[in-house]
């Protein structure tokens, strides 16, 4: 694995958050981001609460929370997104209560380490966006090659066209002995109708007609990794369940503060 794949850090820095924007480095990860001695019981209490399966990925993945990715095609789901964007903030915060959580603590770092600072995303005006995702990967069960792209799930909203590097932040609570790395692709579809030609219906793309990934990362509980999610990207299935706290970071120009969203 070459320097140019993969930064491991210490801690959160600015010169290897540039990196990833440019596309110079394909992940960043920094070990015990959030101690692991906390995750053993953060994760029992998530598990107690009600998940519920993303609308298209039923049997496979479980989410807390809601994310913006089923919006685009249901105005039922816009609504109840942002009707429960900081209802959900807040319990998640209380669930990982006296402790910060993984992504309130990335929120005040990105704050502290851009020079404009950093603000959750409104595309739609007077509306805040929810973050910090919680989602369960069941076992024996495979994240399909996909990729994650703002524009095309905001329906080509306006402010989501300003957004010119989109990355991803997963935070591990609960990671599998055998199994769950992150493989992670060197490219983009970059056209959403030939996404969908080779998708045929699914969320994701067979990878037996893709190349073999650039990268493979085997996580650890309290590892963070932020990657660019427009890049091809995909879960192996794990002999037990995955557990990760997300969200997305929009960049526009060094002179805009970044933004976040789930």
């Amino acid at each position: 694995m070459s320097k140019k794949e993969v930064i491991i850090a210490k801690n959160l820095q600015l010169k290897d958050l540039q990196k990833i924007i440019e596309g110079k480095i394909l992940a960043l990860k920094v070990p015990n981001y959030f101690s692991p001695k906390l995750y053993d019981d953060i994760s029992k209490r998530l598990l107690t609460k009600k998940y519920e399966y993303y609308d298209y990925a039923k049997g496979v993945v479980r989410r807390y929370g809601f994310s913006f990715s089923e919006t685009e095609k249901s105005k039922k789901n816009f609504k109840h997104y942002y009707s429960n964007s900081t209802s959900n903030i807040r319990i998640i915060r209380k669930i990982f209560a006296p402790y910060l959580s993984p992504i309130d603590k990335l929120r005040l770092e990105l704050e502290e380490i851009w020079s404009a600072g950093a603000l959750q995303e409104n595309l739609h005006k007077d509306y805040k966006m929810f973050v910090g995702l919680c989602r369960v990967i069941e076992p024996h069960k495979e994240v399909l090659p996909h990729q994650d792209v703002i524009q095309w799930d905001s329906n080509n909203n306006k402010k989501a066209l300003e957004i010119k590097s989109q990355l991803t932040v997963n935070v591990y609570l609960q990671v599998p002995k055998v199994g769950g790395e992150l493989e992670i692709w060197d490219y983009q579809i970059k056209n959403k109708k030939e996404y969908e030609k080779l998708a045929k219906g699914s969320y994701g793309i067979s990878r037996k007609i893709i190349p073999k990934p650039k990268i493979i990362l085997k996580p650890k509980v309290g590892d963070l990794i932020i990657f660019n999610p427009q890049n091809l990207h995909c879960i192996k299935e794990s002999d037990r369940k995955r557990i990760t706290m997300s969200c997305f970071i929009g960049y526009r120009s060094k002179s805009k503060p970044l933004t976040y969203w789930s």
